[in-house]
């Protein structure tokens, strides 16, 4: 491969973890704005629940607590999953750009040492 193409790559690989640390970062604010709603959900169905423990349509509100708090746990789940594809996704493309930059390292020592 030559110097030209190394680069090349490199600079796509570059891009490509530009692209993947804007991913986590937007990651981190979902998780922060989702714990914050669900939190405030939770705290809704709660007081509702309370409010209404005594009126025959208390189990509506249990349920949706209950269900609140199951979605709850899903989606956290997902959101946790695809924050760590995208950290091994990155910790790849590291290994790689190493790999690159070694081999990019080579090629130009050999142009050096055809032009003497």
């Amino acid at each position: 491969m030559t110097q030209n193409e190394l680069m090349y790559q490199k600079e796509r690989l570059d891009k490509r973890l530009e692209t993947i640390a804007q991913e986590l970062k937007r990651n981190e604010q979902r998780f922060e704005d989702y714990e914050e709603l669900s939190n405030l959900a939770a705290q809704l169905l709660t007081e509702a629940a309370t409010t209404f423990r005594s009126s025959p349509d208390s189990h509506l509100f249990e349920g949706a607590l209950e269900e609140g708090r199951y979605l709850e746990r899903k989606t956290q789940v997902s959101l946790e999953q695809s924050h760590e594809e995208l950290l091994g996704e990155q910790r790849r493309l590291y290994q790689e750009e190493e790999a690159l930059t070694r081999k990019l390292k080579l090629v130009k020592e050999k142009e050096r040492a055809n032009e003497y």
